[in-house]
């Protein structure tokens, strides 16, 4: 009984200290995610899946507000019928709030270059090229002083020879992200 109550006293101090602010000014961080993403199609074209990884690195410039890079890769096989590879590098910046709890929603805002090749069955290799943009909210969770889990929904836009391929696509990553300073 001594044992468990001591334990019990070990637990609730533990749960009751000060936790550090998830996010801070002048902080830098790496983020590696994967996600799912489901594309519709405009002009006849057909509807894609893709499955996608993204490395960036981000920089904290207040206390709420970080900017950063990213590269961003993708690909689609769906069986004979399409095989494609998608790559692009973009700058996002997001809002957080509430910064100083272990978990923390955020909104942003991104815009990137991609390039995008694709087969479709015999048909010679096409590619389209253009701008992507978007909005993003998403939520950190602490898993300690160095690393969060992530997990974000992002809405895109499709411009250049995208705007011919694709209306918009709903993508969902899963991530963690290093604090390095």
């Amino acid at each position: 009984m001594k044992r468990n109550l001591a334990l019990l006293g070990i637990l609730t101090l533990v749960c009751t200290l000060p936790v550090q602010a998830s996010v801070q000014k002048g902080d830098v961080e790496v983020d590696l995610n994967m996600s799912y993403s489901d594309r519709s199609s405009a002009n006849g074209n057909p509807d894609k899946e893709m499955f996608a990884a993204e490395i960036g690195l981000d920089r904290f410039i207040t206390h709420t507000i970080q900017v950063g890079a990213f590269i961003d890769a993708a690909w689609a096989d769906q069986g004979s019928t399409l095989e494609a590879e998608d790559l692009g590098i973009g700058v996002r910046a997001r809002l957080h709030f509430k910064p100083s709890k272990p978990n923390v929603p955020y909104i942003g805002v991104q815009a990137m270059h991609r390039n995008y090749k694709q087969t479709v069955g015999a048909l010679p290799e096409s590619e389209d090229k253009g701008l992507v943009w978007g909005i993003l909210a998403g939520m950190r969770f602490d898993l300690n002083e160095k690393n969060d889990l992530y997990i974000e929904f992002e809405h895109r836009f499709y411009g250049g020879d995208w705007g011919d391929t694709w209306d918009n696509a709903n993508r969902l990553m899963f991530g963690i992200r290093h604090l390095l300073n």
